[in-house]
């Protein structure tokens, strides 16, 4: 059966598979980081970058012309980096509440202080949030980081509110992120601790998505990215435009879809019957005639076997198992795309 994308269903399974996987390769739970708000966070990240240049740069929203200026440097749309900031208010001011992650690396970055606004600050914690001019209290939901600026307290980067009534006047409010003597409190802005220097910023800066969060209410159900089957299906596409399959015959690389492609798709299928497992997983040393790659692993075909090469770890594969990988290259891409 040949389909062009999985089903809602597959879709959510597999998203649910990759969340939990990545937040285990993170090794967030050493970190005491909320499965649950980092859950919310990647539904968010994928439901953002599926609108992809549909955030304009916020030009004439402040009073100051000078502000303008500032934002030339993006262009016309607010550019979406590959970095995810998580910040957990559910957590004591003393505690590590901002993770960084850049996902396109699959690295934690940073996991710092952070401050929260004096309004809302009941007996030292973070209990009260709001969108309010003048409230002093710090917004919930997603945002995005805008230029680099220097500011009263040193290298800092506007934020821009793109989630509602939970955040849509941050900018406005001029929140951002900015050096501070953590843990302190500010005016609502998200302050980090000096000694992360201006690195800090250049990372973060111009189109990082951040999420804002606190489980003590219900604010977030207000958020309009955290709908998990469009994160699903934002994820699978992009998974999909990523995918690239190979084909070698000896040293002849043949291109996906070229004329000679399914011709030589032929030769991948092997007697299941007579090639079995050589029950090692050492690296082939013999000559391997075939081989086509997805994505990051590799198949062999060699005197020796056959053999799946998955970032260096070596596996022997039986006649039935190779066969059943071949007729998903042949039958089913999406899914071994997926799959690898």
């Amino acid at each position: 059966m040949i389909f062009c994308a999985q089903t809602t269903w597959a879709q959510k399974k597999q998203f649910d598979k990759y969340t939990r996987e990545l937040y285990q390769e993170l090794k967030l739970d050493e970190k005491n980081v909320d499965y649950t708000m980092f859950e919310k966070g990647i539904i968010g990240y994928y439901n953002i970058h599926s609108k992809a240049g549909k955030f304009d740069v916020p030009y004439g929203e402040y009073p100051d012309p000078e502000y303008d200026k500032e934002l030339a440097v993006l262009g016309k749309k607010i550019p979406l980096k590959e970095n995810l900031i998580l910040i957990n208010f559910d957590l004591d001011r003393n505690d590590k509440r901002m993770l960084v992650i850049d996902m396109k690396n699959k690295e934690v970055k940073y996991h710092t202080q952070t401050t929260h606004g004096m309004g809302s600050q009941v007996n030292g914690e973070a209990l009260n949030f709001s969108n309010i001019q003048d409230s002093g209290q710090t917004s919930l939901g997603f945002m995005l980081t805008l230029n680099e600026y220097d500011g009263v307290f040193g290298n800092s980067t506007r934020v821009y509110g793109i989630d509602g009534q939970l955040n849509d006047k941050v900018f406005l409010r001029d929140i951002v992120i900015h050096p501070a003597n953590v843990p302190s409190s500010t005016l609502g802005c998200y302050g980090y601790a000096h000694e992360l220097g201006d690195e800090f910023i250049d990372f973060i800066k111009e189109g990082s998505i951040i999420l804002s969060y606190f489980s003590k209410n219900n604010s977030l159900k207000k958020s309009k990215y955290l709908n998990k089957r469009k994160a699903a299906r934002a994820k699978n596409k992009q998974d999909l435009a990523k995918c690239e399959i190979r084909l070698k015959m000896g040293n002849k690389e043949v291109a996906e879809n070229s004329p000679e492609w399914k011709e030589s798709l032929k030769y991948l299928v092997v007697d299941k019957n007579l090639i079995k497992s050589n029950g090692t997983n050492d690296v082939p040393n013999d000559s391997c005639s075939l081989s086509f790659h997805v994505n990051q692993n590799h198949y062999y075909v060699c005197d020796s076997g056959l053999y799946k090469n998955k970032g260096g770890s070596i596996t022997s594969l039986n006649g039935n198992q190779w066969n059943h990988i071949v007729s998903q290259l042949v039958n089913d891409r999406d899914s071994l795309c997926l799959a690898n």
